[in-house]
């Protein structure tokens, strides 16, 4: 399985739930909306996809549960992260977090 920027963050939440590939590679994967919305020069635009900004009232739950590093516990496929230094769309720090995990 594979995917590259929407298709990266849907590699990430697949293989986070469910163990059914050989294999996977996430190109440019945001694994954490969250840390997309603090570091991302596009943040403005994702909270529109939630209730709002994750700083007001109990929106960070809803940010937490659409994030594929909440289910990283549950990742068994073997997986090639696949990131840019210069992106500023999808920081690389999504790629290390996912890593890391």
């Amino acid at each position: 399985m594979t995917g590259w920027s929407y298709g990266g963050y849907m590699t990430s939440w697949l293989i986070g739930h469910y163990q059914i590939w050989k294999a996977a590679m996430a190109g440019a994967p945001v694994t954490d909306i969250y840390d997309e919305y603090n570091l991302s020069d596009g943040n403005v635009g994702n909270r529109y996809g939630f209730k709002g900004s994750p700083y007001v009232g109990d929106n960070l739950k809803d940010f937490r549960a659409q994030s594929p590093i909440t289910y990283a516990a549950q990742m068994k496929t073997p997986t090639l992260i696949m990131h840019d230094t210069g992106d500023a769309r999808v920081t690389i720090t999504q790629g290390y977090s996912c890593f890391t995990r």
